[in-house]
């Protein structure tokens, strides 16, 4: 009995010993897991920032070496960017126009202005011949259609204009980007009986006339801002002078084929011929019209703000110091759409 006492108990003894093995094992086993579990949530966290910042980095990625003068657009600021898509294909379309066959890399960077108004991004490009261009863009948020445009394509090496908008076409040097010669370009303008417009104009007169009140406004206006440039004809915006740059500007949309712009300070007049397609119909061309002057206006107001903007009942202060006369045609003849108002008048008066 005493041999078969001490038989279960070392028995007992030696499975409780066993259990507690078991456990120690089973519990360094879970902490092992734990620990792995825990080292691998960071990393995994990682991943996902990484992934999140390369799903934003569409553009400014590149290791080229860029100027000391220009910023780069940091990554978290390129949503601020309106239409960052048509900026891209703006500088595209307009480097492959020059001669440019493919573009490695853009970095985009020396960003001023207000996107609600008025914006300029310069695009760093290197092509595929290893040259190195700087693609200036403005954007105007209250163009009629609001899109980025081309100012200039400039080789940062060489500092050779390829491509210059019109108004910088007759004070830099201008050259052939594939040859490398200088060309000599001459600006034509269709201006289609632009001289005698005023005349034809007399008769355009509303009957919608401002107030004696209005225009007593008005002058107290005029008055308290004698001291300033009112001049439309010698206003800047950015160092551009405004009438070069609505001329320049609205000529890049597809339903305005050239533009004229003429400001005479002496007879307060602001003249303007815009050609169309032979194709546009009428409402289009008055559109066309009264897009170019609107914009015109919108100039003026950036330069000065003594000039109202315009907006859904004006098209502009400037034409409450101005007459302004519209004429706009094909430039074959096709078209004689007038439009005219004076100074006491609410709106254009249009004749066809």
């Amino acid at each position: 009995m005493k041999k078969l006492f001490k038989i279960i108990v070392s028995i007992v003894f030696v499975g409780i010993f066993l259990s507690g093995c078991v456990k120690k094992e089973t519990m360094k086993t879970n902490d092992n897991i734990e620990q792995e579990t825990t080292s691998e949530q960071p990393a995994t966290e990682e991943g996902m920032e990484t992934q999140t910042m390369m799903e934003g980095e569409d553009v400014n990625t590149t290791e080229v070496d860029l100027l000391d003068e220009f910023v780069e657009v940091a990554t978290w600021n390129l949503s601020n960017i309106p239409d960052r898509e048509g900026l891209i294909t703006e500088i595209s379309d307009i480097t492959n126009s020059i001669g440019v066959t493919d573009i490695k890399d853009i970095v985009l960077g020396n960003m001023s202005g207000d996107k609600n108004s008025v914006m300029t991004i310069d695009g760093y490009c290197v092509t595929d011949t290893e040259k190195q261009l700087i693609v200036s863009c403005k954007y105007r948020a209250l163009n009629f259609i609001p899109k980025w445009i081309t100012i200039a394509v400039v080789d940062v090496d060489t500092g050779n204009y390829y491509y210059a908008s019109d108004y910088r076409k007759s004070t830099v040097d201008f050259y052939d980007y594939q040859t490398g010669e200088q060309l000599t370009e001459e600006i034509t303008i269709a201006v289609n009986e632009s001289e005698t417009q005023s005349e034809k104009y007399t008769e355009l007169i509303s009957d919608e006339t401002m107030t004696e009140t209005e225009t007593k406004e008005i002058e107290k206006l005029e008055e308290k801002n004698a001291t300033n440039n009112t001049k439309v004809s010698e206003l800047t915006y950015m160092d551009e002078n405004i009438v070069d740059t609505a001329i320049a500007d609205m000529k890049q949309y597809e339903y305005i084929k050239d533009v004229f712009i003429e400001v005479d300070e002496d007879k307060k007049e602001i003249d303007i011929v815009v050609q169309i397609p032979s194709s546009t119909d009428i409402e289009t061309a008055k559109m066309a019209g009264e897009d170019v002057a609107r914009y015109l206006a919108a100039m003026a107001n950036f330069a000065n703000s003594y000039y109202e903007i315009p907006g859904s009942d004006s098209i502009g202060g400037i034409y409450n110091k101005y007459d302004l006369v519209i004429y706009v045609d094909d430039g074959k003849g096709n078209y004689n759409i007038y439009g005219g108002k004076v100074t006491t008048s609410k709106k254009i008066t249009w004749r066809y």
